[in-house]
C-alpha cells in the first residue's frame, strides 16, 4: 500500500484516539478482533490494547486475515466464537 504523508498521519491520530476512548471503556465488556495478516494495522498493536483495563468478560479473538468478518475471510468456528460471547455476555 501506498499513502501520502498526509494520509499517514491522519492515520496515526485516527489510531491514537482509538486508544484513548478505549481508555474510557470501564464497565462494558470488550471485544478485540485483530487478523494477523492484516496490511494496515500492525497485529501487535493489539498488545497495547490488552495493557488498558478490561472490563470483566472481554475477550481477544485474533484471526488470520484483516477484516474477518467480510466475504469468506472467516470459519463458521468464528462465528460461532463471536455469538456465544455476545449471548454471554447478555446474560450476565
Amino acid at each position: 500500500m501506498q499513502f501520502s504523508p498526509k494520509q499517514l498521519l491522519q492515520f496515526d491520530s485516527f489510531m491514537r484516539q482509538n486508544f484513548d476512548a478505549a481508555k474510557e471503556i470501564k464497565t462494558t465488556p470488550v471485544l478485540f478482533i485483530q487478523g494477523v495478516n492484516d496490511k494496515l494495522i500492525n497485529p501487535r498493536a493489539h498488545g497495547s490494547l490488552e495493557q488498558l483495563e478490561r472490563p470483566r468478560g472481554s475477550s481477544f479473538l485474533v484471526r488470520l486475515e484483516s477484516i474477518c468478518f467480510r466475504g469468506n475471510q472467516f470459519s463458521p468456528e468464528d462465528l460461532s466464537f463471536v455469538r456465544t460471547w455476545i449471548i454471554t455476555m447478555l446474560h450476565t
